[in-house]
């Protein structure tokens, strides 16, 4: 088993520890021993001897005041004098009591027993004196003092002496006793003593022999070894870190020996090494300088600068460009070659690639003779064995030329931009102008037509009608275009409004049935009934409107048009169609009004081409888009996409659990909610947040609801928010003055879930 030295030199300490605490112990007890021998010392002899003593003094001064009984001359001195008898015998009681508890021994207390039993007998005999002397009979009273009182007396006087003699002896054995046991326990704490000295020092005897024995053999070993005698071992025991030591040592000893003996065989090595690293420095000075010249001939500036921005490398191009050679350039930086304003933009742009350690593009200004020349500057860190930058490597090219023709590209956008603009409004004005001549000419013309004075001939009639047909379909082009011109220039504003995606899709399907019923077509609208849309509905109905045209136009007998919202998609309506499809010419350019992709209906109606292009843009303006599906022969399938809505209702009433309670009945409504509690507090969350819809009380603090309704209707951004007023004061002029100041819906507290609901719904659906 093996055993440290510090566990050894526990066990020690803890046995000396272990002997002390013994010695401790013995002597411990030895004191409280002579603590109760002089305890009892003074409880009992020196006790019971004061009570003795006291005893007998107060027996005699009790029989001594019997004499005074006897001669008392009155009741009330008699009186006193008793008084003062029991008053001794009191006394005497106690002290006998004290005796009694305190004596030791059974002798002691047969001793105390027996005088506390005659002084008991003792009262009969006083208390018949003190009767004698109360009935007058002072002679017999006298008598009994004299005899049987006195020789009682003496008895009591002989037997307290006997105690307190008895309680001396004793008192004497215990000091003897007593003085015997600290003899005992010195010569017993000497003996103990000694043997801890001579315990621990033959412990510290054996640790010193076993530690210094060991390290001798360890210190003979390693002086040899020192004086190259290497092959050399230890036999150390113990099994403690000594031991352990000399396991290390040997070792140490055998590794010291081999890496010796391998030193010398690797001498030859290293000597042929060096000669093939001579040759290897000779290629690596070779690769630096093929380096080098690659360096040298790209057409891209290339450097190399420390975390201090101090520079290490540069190339050919760097010393013609800069005027500054490769020597002269080592330990300067950025600042002794460039203006502050250009080194303080390099120097920046190195840090952050230091910071960022990784590779970054930027593009950088430097000066040539011709002036500043912009660069695109590749940099990255250069890292070492701890994965910390030490230097930054920079590739720079030159692109000024390129962005030159950037320039100029940008430019020439800018120009074709302001030219489709000056397009569009050009385009805007003709169409404007041609609208009014062009109805008032097929007006006319539809006049002449129908006049029966003129009697035209069947064929004047046939030519008269393909001129109002060619006519209505130019003026049908020229409103499209008209609308196409306000959509871009901005002059058509969107008003959007919540409302109900299947009852509009309905709407569409009445306005075109009687087209579809006269082709054989059937018409399905699939869309759900509460499918919740934030658009310009009067602008989306066109553009659904037009889908569904285009779809009854192209489609034949015993086709099918869907109206429908595809999963996942709730502000999406789909129109769906079986007829021809769309060929892949003509696809991608359906949506763009600068290209004719018009064709022949399937009864050979014509069309303007302009009804997609019109709808295409109207879906960008609400931030929404139209998307295709279709393929020759396949159908069709038009996505018209809105941002998907979430309608946000602002509640302003001053009672905390009238809105509580508002917010509890909208919660069925999938809406969110913000909260004022005043006038002033809406107007900021209005400008804020731009909420679908406004509840508002109306006597309030700040700013009641009618003022509220003022600031709204004055505001040219709010006034197309709906306000329902929601209060207390149901009275009719209260609901005309809300509605004159512009309130959309009128609500008298308390408020009923169902009617508050169905209000609501008007708006936000």
């Amino acid at each position: 088993m093996k055993i440290s030295i510090r566990v050894k030199l526990l066990l020690a300490y803890t046995a000396i520890l272990s002997l002390l605490s013994i010695v401790w112990l013995i002597d411990y007890y030895a004191h409280t021993y002579l603590a109760n021998e002089v305890n009892r010392m003074y409880t009992h002899p020196l006790a019971v001897t004061r009570a003795s003593l006291r005893a007998n003094s107060d027996i005699m001064a009790m029989h001594r005041s019997m004499k005074d009984v006897v001669l008392a001359s009155n009741e009330d001195e008699l009186k006193e004098v008793v008084a003062i008898v029991d008053d001794l015998e009191g006394k005497v009681l106690d002290e006998m009591m004290i005796v009694q508890k305190r004596i030791l021994g059974e002798e002691g207390k047969k001793l105390a027993a027996n005088t506390y039993k005659a002084f008991k007998d003792w009262r009969p005999i006083r208390q018949e004196v003190i009767r004698l002397a109360q009935a007058g009979k002072v002679d017999e009273a006298i008598a009994i003092t004299k005899g049987k009182g006195a020789d009682h007396v003496r008895y009591l006087d002989m037997k307290a002496e006997q105690l307190w003699k008895y309680a001396e002896n004793k008192g004497r054995s215990f000091n003897m006793e007593a003085q015997a046991s600290v003899k005992s326990s010195l010569r017993r704490n000497i003996l103990v003593f000694l043997t801890v000295i001579l315990i621990s020092f033959l412990l510290a005897i054996y640790m010193a022999y076993s530690i210094s024995s060991r390290l001798k053999q360890l210190k003979i070993a390693t002086r040899k070894i020192s004086k190259g005698q290497l092959n050399q071992s230890v036999q150390v025991k113990g099994g403690d870190e000594i031991a352990e030591l000399g396991e290390e040592f040997n070792s140490m000893a055998v590794k010291l020996y081999d890496s010796y003996s391998s030193l010398e065989r690797t001498a030859g090595e290293l000597r042929r090494e060096i000669s093939e690293r001579k040759r290897a420095e000779a290629l690596v000075l070779e690769n630096e300088e093929r380096l080098q010249a690659i360096l040298d001939n790209t057409s891209s500036v290339v450097y190399m600068k420390n975390v201090n921005g101090k520079y290490i490398l540069i190339n050919q191009i760097f010393e013609n460009l800069f005027k500054i050679s490769r020597k002269e350039i080592v330990d300067k930086t950025d600042y002794d070659i460039f203006e502050k304003q250009i080194a303080d933009a390099f120097r920046e742009n190195d840090q952050k690639v230091l910071e960022l350690g990784k590779p970054l593009t930027m593009e950088e200004v430097a000066p040539h003779d011709d002036g500043i020349h912009t660069y695109i500057s590749v940099k990255f860190p250069l890292l070492g064995d701890d994965g910390r930058p030490y230097a930054v490597c920079g590739i720079s090219t030159d692109i000024t030329e390129r962005k030159k023709a950037e320039e100029a590209l940008i430019t020439a956008k800018h120009e074709a931009e302001e030219a489709t603009r000056l397009k569009d409004k050009f385009v805007n004005l003709v169409a404007h102008d041609l609208r009014s001549p062009f109805t008032s000419i097929l007006g006319t013309m539809n006049l002449l037509r129908n006049d029966p004075s003129l009697k035209l001939k069947p064929k004047q009639r046939e030519l008269m009608d393909a001129v109002l047909q060619s006519g209505g379909r130019m003026v049908s082009m020229i409103k499209e275009m008209l609308d196409i011109s306000r959509l871009k220039t901005g002059k058509i504003k969107l008003k959007p409004k919540f409302f109900d995606g299947h009852i509009i899709s309905g709407a569409v399907l009445g306005s075109i049935s009687h087209l579809a019923h006269n082709k054989g077509i059937e018409m399905v609208n699939e869309v759900p009934e509460g499918a919740r849309l934030y658009a310009d509905k009067t602008l989306f109905y066109e553009v659904i409107s037009n889908l569904v045209s285009n779809s009854v136009k192209f489609c034949g007998k015993g086709d099918v048009v869907t109206l429908f919202s595809p999963p996942g998609r709730p502000t999406t309506i789909a129109v769906k169609d079986t007829g021809p499809g769309i060929g892949e010419k003509i696809l991608p350019d359906i949506f763009k009004s600068e290209v004719k992709t018009t064709t022949l209906g399937s009864l050979g109606e014509p069309g303007t081409g302009l009804g997609l292009p019109y709808s295409y843009g109207i879906m960008r303006e609400h931030g929404g888009d139209i998307i295709v599906d279709s393929a020759s022969g396949e159908g069709s399938v038009f996505y018209a996409e809105l941002p998907n809505v979430k309608p946000l209702i602002l509640l302003v009433d001053d009672e905390k659990i009238v809105r509580q309670m508002l917010m509890v009945f909208l919660g069925e409504l999938k809406v969110d909610i913000i909260e004022a509690e005043n006038g002033l507090e809406a107007l900021k969350a209005i400008e804020e947040h731009s909420p679908h819809l406004i509840i508002s009380d109306i006597t309030m603090p700040e700013m009641d609801g009618y003022t509220l309704l003022e600031e709204i209707m004055g505001n040219e951004m709010m006034k197309s928010i709906p306000v329902i007023i929601v209060t207390s004061d149901g009275k009719l002029e209260t609901r005309e003055k809300v509605i004159q100041l512009g309130a959309d819906d009128f609500i008298s507290k308390p408020v009923k879930k169902k009617e508050f609901i169905s209000r609501i719904r008007k708006y936000i659906i």
